[in-house]
């Protein structure tokens, strides 16, 4: 069983110093000691409100790694600053005791006509009727946002160092709110996005030894913000996944479930098997079942979404009475009980320079890229056998970059052996022996022509300057900076599925390379496009 805490510790060292985080309880830590890193894949129960300590020690199956339990925002703050966990710790100590993990899942959405925030935040300003017969807290408003991470911090501050808590689980992205509601607090996705992004980094600031599960399926009015969270937060250890585990439904295949693939390898994911799982139809009328059988879903969790985790529903009935139920999911849990332990993130070596993506993450050296900083050295090479530095082309300060002084047979850790000089002939911001180490023509100041002098390629902008079109988007670095906006070094700048090139250069859809979704209508570019409707018109969306 791996054990992936060092890159997240690393992480979240430098959000300590941005969010203020309550350190760990003390007895906790004293009674529990020193627990980091804390990776339990596998199956896990999920509980709901009614089921007791009979209905745990039930779920005790061969392969059942531990529980997931959902509780109410009200329930954990009955009064504004007043904090009572005395659920959850009943619970953990329960699971502890049976030697499994628990997953607190804190509920500020509820579908059953009951508001799930505390009184004090149940007002129209903090909460909404939504479409599922239930309530959903305003997430993306300030007021809303700040006592809903308090709630996390206090959680983590108690329960981050017991061994038996595996973390915490966020409420499933979507809102389930009418458009009108939506309008009516001045929602839009991206300050969803960036509520989101602080709710799970705060999270996981506060909680550096656990995990947080972030229930990820839909964003109103603009999926593609997705990607943006992803790349804001897996670096600190969150784990994605979504709520239905619904192999034939039409809406998950074509905007939710393609998330996992793209994102496979980059953070773990999960995912989660819901009542309806349990009696989920054959799109497919030539099987042998009517429904999904419970070994189905599982080789689609585990091949299909690449899950490390998977929460079972605690289905102890038939509906209808042809349908499933817990009892078939533990036969494959106890079949499979190890399915799926390690995490790609962990090996990953996806520019394949010698060091892991996780390792890279650690380092802050790019995972994409074999040679960081351009000296000439992988990041491989310079970490494991040279000592350089793989953010730094001259480690020593001498003037040779450090590939040339160990062609050379020169120390790159010694500045004395350089000999450098700061004669820059087309003065375009290199000097000649870097312009030597680079490739670059030291008697042009623009070596690929494209319009921006080599200094600026490479102290500014970070491009290649033997390159005019460094991300191989169809638009030179010089067009992308100065007039299209667009990042020189990201081929797909917005994230909708289409080359900046394909969006904007002379032969392209004309749509905007900023804008993941140019007509508005709530579906990404790219995915226009691959649909056969128009992006440029938001009606056929």
């Amino acid at each position: 069983m791996i054990r992936f805490g060092s890159a997240k510790l690393a992480f979240i060292s430098l959000m300590l110093a941005v969010i203020a985080v309550p350190v760990l309880n003390p007895a906790a830590a004293q009674q529990y000691g020193s627990v980091t890193g804390k990776y339990n894949p596998g199956h896990y129960v999920a509980l709901t409100a009614v089921n007791n300590y009979s209905d745990m020690l039930a779920a005790r199956q061969p392969g059942v790694q531990g529980f997931n339990r959902r509780y109410f925002w009200k329930d954990l703050e009955p009064e504004q600053d007043v904090y009572d966990f005395s659920l959850i710790r009943r619970d953990l100590e329960r699971a502890h005791g049976m030697g499994l993990q628990l997953v607190v899942f804190v509920a500020d959405k509820s579908f059953n006509g009951e508001k799930p925030t505390p009184e004090y935040a149940q007002g129209s300003d903090w909460v909404a009727a939504n479409r599922a017969g239930g309530y959903t807290a305003l997430r993306w408003k300030p007021a809303v946002l700040q006592r809903f991470k308090i709630l996390l911090q206090k959680i983590g501050e108690e329960f981050d160092a017991h061994p038996a808590f595996e973390g915490v689980a966020i409420p499933e992205s979507a809102l389930s709110l009418e458009s009108a509601i939506l309008d009516e607090h001045n929602y839009t996705a991206v300050k969803y996005r960036k509520a989101l992004v602080d709710t799970l980094l705060t999270a996981a600031a506060a909680m550096p030894n656990s995990r947080v599960f972030w229930y990820m399926n839909f964003i109103a009015r603009d999926m593609s913000q997705i990607n943006i969270i992803v790349n804001n937060v897996y670096e600190a250890g969150v784990i994605m996944g979504g709520p239905d585990l619904l192999p034939d439904d039409q809406k998950l295949q074509a905007l939710v479930y393609p998330f996992y693939d793209k994102h496979e390898g980059k953070l773990p994911l999960f995912t989660s098997a819901q009542f309806d799982s349990y009696s989920h139809e054959h799109a497919d009328t030539s099987n042998k079942t009517k429904y999904w059988t419970m070994w189905q879903l599982f080789r689609y969790a585990r091949d299909d979404l690449h899950v490390n985790y998977i929460f079972w529903n605690n289905m102890t009935w038939r509906e209808p009475d042809n349908a499933y139920m817990i009892d078939n999911a533990y036969a494959v849990m106890a079949k499979n009980q190890n399915f799926n332990e390690t995490w790609s993130g962990d090996w990953l070596d996806t520019d394949d320079d010698g060091l892991s993506d996780f390792t890279e993450i650690t380092l802050g050296t790019n995972p994409g890229k074999k040679d960081t900083d351009g000296d000439g050295l992988i990041d491989g090479k310079e970490v494991n056998t040279f000592l350089t530095n793989p953010l730094d082309r001259d480690t020593d300060g001498g003037g040779k970059y450090d590939k040339a002084e160990i062609t050379a047979g020169s120390d790159p850790l010694d500045p004395a052996d350089d000999g450098g000089s700061l004669a820059d002939t087309d003065n375009d911001g290199l000097a000649n022996h870097v312009e030597e180490n680079l490739g670059t023509d030291p008697d042009n100041w623009d070596t690929d022509g494209e319009g921006l002098s080599d200094g600026a390629e490479v102290n500014t902008f970070n491009t290649n300057p033997l390159d005019k079109n460094t991300d191989k988007d169809q638009i030179n670095d010089r067009n992308e900076i100065l007039y299209k906006k667009t990042d020189p070094l990201n081929p797909d700048t917005d994230g909708d599925g289409l080359t900046d090139g394909q969006e904007a250069s002379a032969s392209g859809y004309g749509t905007d390379p900023l804008n993941p979704d140019t007509d508005g209508g709530g579906v990404p570019d790219g995915l226009e496009i691959d649909r056969g409707t128009d992006p440029l018109k938001r009606w056929d969306d």
